[in-house]
């Protein structure tokens, strides 16, 4: 469930969540997410298995990049994956 909601979000911008900064979702595969970060063109793959870590954590709302780099649910794109997480969950509505 949580991957086809991400990938409906193909084609969309979103933000980061701390510094408002805009990235746009290119495409989302079986098991990456791919993402242009807007201000410096650069191209990240995401992968799947970071949103899944990322939601055993706890609820969204006490979730900080900080708290995914340093758990290991995501160390190279902790921004990205809470900025898509609290897009999709502004209510912190529990997945599971």
């Amino acid at each position: 469930m949580l991957w086809d909601r991400i990938g409906a979000l193909k084609g969309c911008t979103i933000h980061t969540f701390a510094k408002h900064k805009p990235f746009h979702i290119l495409d989302v595969k079986d098991h990456k997410c791919v993402i242009r970060v807007e201000s410096s063109g650069k191209v990240r793959n995401i992968q799947r298995i970071d949103f899944e870590k990322a939601l055993k954590l706890g609820s969204i709302s006490s979730l900080s990049p900080a708290i995914l780099r340093q758990t290991g649910a995501s160390e190279a794109n902790p921004t990205y994956v809470l900025a898509i997480l609290k897009h999709l969950y502004p209510d912190d509505i529990p997945v599971s």
